[in-house]
């Protein structure tokens, strides 16, 4: 049985000529393999599966019959087999022989890889060469055989035979570090990560040899521990190509090119101003670096005087800078640069003229300051009618200053200077507004703090102005805008008054106005099937000039709010929801912003809450008939919805319910007995959800006489009866009887 496992099992040297195809990645700029973002890509590479084309893997063995010692064995220059197409095998292995000191086999194993794909001039950083495990075996006497990667020189790239077992084509150099027999991995890769010198064996131009050996025995001629008169085997097997996919022997490469200055170019510069510019730059190349400094180089003529920059790690792409402190109407080069550890490169020189002055602008602070030792310091050009432009302006959001005073005196004094500060506090010029979110928050609402500076400092002198210190300070009045109290800075300037009998300091700066909600009244009557809630809130900066309210069934952050007015310009602190149909039975959340006469638009309220009803309630409209009736003349009535309980009343006038209706009728039966009438319904529901109607004003008219015939009265017969008497004294009688 143990003839039969070393015939099947050869003693083998482990060759591997690994046709090393790297899987070609696009996204790697400059060669195979993947970019890794950093200027340096990663690149794998495999040996070919049989047959070949043109790396190899596999191992040649010894194997012999006879008794062989250890030297013979080892440094023999014949071999026995060599195996180019097995899809396993030992990459490292050892058989004793059953005579006292004498051994049966002896295995090394190949490793090829094509990495000819490599750039000419890559530098290779990292690499590791990864076999996949199958089995170990360390029979009889253990001798823990370890493993280890070194150079492996076969006759041929694409094939192994028995005479690439011989000694001398195995290198003794380790490339990595050895792995021990007892954390040799049999369920995966067991990787060797390349020291300096496996690193230098990878070729840039053809195939990379490798070769795997026994580390403690077979390179340093050590003779093991005879295991016993047996056939015992030492050693460990891995997968070779033939495997496939995910067990075939790995080389990941991580490389560069060489490290060069960047590339840079300069573009022309933009957002130019009186005292200002933006530089533009590409680095079109790192140079296989990232720059570690950016910037600009810029003067008066082709000779750079001045430089901004920033420091950092930058790739290839445009970039920016801001250059300020410029002189107005006036002529500069500039060229970009960028540094690297290889060096320094520039682009090449464009010119641009500032801006000549603007006219004067509207800042949000104006007036004058006084100082008994400088005078006047004006604090917007719109004092002096300056046809220049500069002034002082506050941040409402973070309290900040910035800009310019003047003093005729001492020229231009700063609000926004940098630091660093000569004292507390660390920041410059700014106003504690009430609320959160200024640079100066605890400084005290409506408080000024901070430093700005005179701009003509030097020789001594500093320029440093305190705008509050422990028993003064400048103080801001929000309903006037007006900035009042002391500041100090030095023999030079002395303490500052920001505002006096007739001279003042003032800002339009303010806060956005604040809106809180105030509950909701409800309209439940005036329309059918419709109950309609008004949203109440109250405002804090006196009128109101629009508002926007939101309505969602869910106080989420109103994601899709089921009502979104936008813009409504009106002065009114209430809302009536007519024109949305809401959903009965449903909570609904709202809140509302507000915009005051600057146009300045407040936060959200605070999020209110309503809950509609059930269901609608009932409508109290009605009807009558005939519309413009009579005195005593019956009047029917018809409510608009029928078959709830009910309630008539008549408010004004006089009237009598007949015909046998009463007030609590559906359709009440009334005879008015007074012209000028009123009447109210009351209707409610059998959930005792009730309405009232508006009064409706009835006139009824007194009625019409009637007509009857009758025979002449008493009056008139004695009329006609005297008039015949008279008649008979002024006629005679035959006359009469005549006529």
């Amino acid at each position: 049985m143990k003839k039969i496992i070393f015939l099947i099992i050869p003693l083998v040297v482990l060759g591997f000529l690994i046709s090393v195809k790297p899987v070609l990645a696009a996204a790697c700029p400059f060669g195979p393999g993947d970019d890794n973002g950093n200027g340096t890509c990663t690149a794998t590479f495999y040996p070919d599966a049989n047959p070949e084309t043109t790396s190899v893997d596999g191992w040649a063995q010894r194997s012999s019959s006879a008794d062989e010692s250890w030297s013979t064995i080892r440094n023999n220059a014949v071999g026995s087999y060599g195996y180019p197409s097995s899809p396993v095998g030992y990459i490292q292995w050892i058989q004793s022989n059953t005579t006292a000191n004498t051994w049966r086999g002896l295995n090394r194993s190949y490793f090829l890889f094509d990495t000819s794909d490599l750039p000419d001039d890559t530098v290779i950083s990292e690499a590791t060469l990864s076999i996949y495990g199958e089995s170990k075996v360390d029979e009889g006497t253990a001798i823990a055989p370890s493993t280890n990667i070194y150079s492996g020189n076969p006759d041929s790239n694409t094939d192994l035979t028995a005479a690439d077992y011989v000694y001398t084509k195995f290198g003794t150099t380790p490339y990595s570090t050895t792995i021990p027999y007892a954390n040799w991995s049999i369920t995966g890769y067991n990787d060797f990560v390349f020291n300096a010198n496996g690193l230098a064996a990878i070729s840039k131009i053809g195939i990379s040899k490798f070769s795997g050996r026994n580390a403690n025995y077979d390179v340093p001629n050590t003779t093991p521990s005879w295991s016993g008169a047996a056939f015992y085997n030492h050693g460990v097997k891995g997968y070779f190509s033939e495997q496939g996919t995910g067990y075939q022997p790995k080389l990941v490469v991580t490389y560069s090119l060489p490290i060069s200055a960047p590339t840079v170019t300069t573009q022309a510069a933009t957002n130019i101003l009186t005292t200002s510019a933006t530089g533009n730059g590409n680095i079109t190349s790192t140079g296989g670096e990232n720059a570690t400094v950016r910037g600009f180089k810029y003067g008066l003529t082709q000779a750079d005087t001045w430089s901004v920059s920033d420091s950092g790690s930058f790739g290839a792409g445009a970039y920016t800078k801001a250059i300020t402190g410029l002189s107005p109407g006036t002529l500069y080069y500039i060229r970009a640069f960028a540094v690297n550890s290889a060096g320094t490169s520039y682009g090449s020189y464009v010119s641009f003229t500032t801006a000549a002055p603007p006219p004067c602008v509207n800042h949000n602070v104006f007036g004058y300051a006084w100082s008994e030792n400088i005078g006047w310091i004006s604090f917007s050009c719109k004092n002096q009618n300056n046809p220049g432009d500069y002034g002082v302006d506050i941040n409402i959001s973070t309290g900040n200053f910035s800009g310019y005073a003047w003093s005729e005196n001492i020229g231009w004094i700063d609000f926004a200077p940098a630091g660093p500060y000569p004292a507390s506090p660390n920041y410059s010029a700014c106003l504690d507004f009430p609320g959160s979110g200024q640079t100066c928050d605890g400084l005290g609402t409506n408080k000024v703090g901070g430093w700005a500076r005179a701009l003509a400092y030097g020789g001594g002198w500093d320029g440093w102005i305190k705008l509050r210190g422990s028993n003064y300070g400048v103080d801001y009045t929000s309903q006037s805008g007006e900035l009042s109290g002391w500041a100090w800075s030095d023999m030079v300037i002395g303490w500052i008054s920001f505002k006096g009998v007739n001279y003042g300091v003032v800002t339009t700066a303010k806060l956005p106005p604040s809106v809180s909600t105030a509950g909701e009244t409800w309209n439940h009557c005036s329309f059918e099937e419709k109950s309609i809630p008004t949203l109440n809130w109250n405002y804090s900066d006196g009128t109101q000039a629009s508002y926007w309210i939101q309505i969602d069934n869910t106080s989420a952050g109103f994601p899709n709010p089921e009502v979104d007015t936008g813009e409504i310009q009106i002065s009114s602190q209430s809302y009536a929801v007519t024109f949305y149909d809401l959903d009965w039975d449903t909570k609904y959340w709202w809140r509302v912003k507000a915009k005051d006469q600057q146009g300045v638009w407040s936060n959200w309220s605070n999020i209110d809450n309503f809950t509609t009803p059930e269901h609608a309630y009932p409508y109290p409209g009605f009807s009558w008939v005939p519309q413009e009736p009579s005195q005593q003349e019956v009047v029917v009535f018809t409510p608009d919805q029928t078959g709830l309980a009910y309630l008539w009343t008549i408010t004004e006038g006089t009237g009598e319910y007949v015909d046998g209706t009463g007030s609590a009728s559906q359709s009440p039966h009334i005879e008015f007995l007074t012209p000028d009438n009123k009447i109210k319904l009351v209707i409610t529901d059998s959930d005792d959800y009730s309405c009232e109607s508006a009064e409706e004003a009835i006139t009824a008219e007194l009625p019409l006489p009637e007509y009857h015939e009758a025979p002449p009265i008493i009056w008139l017969r004695k009329a006609l009866t005297t008039l015949a008497s008279l008649i008979d004294g002024l006629y005679p009688a035959p006359l009469l009887k005549k006529w």
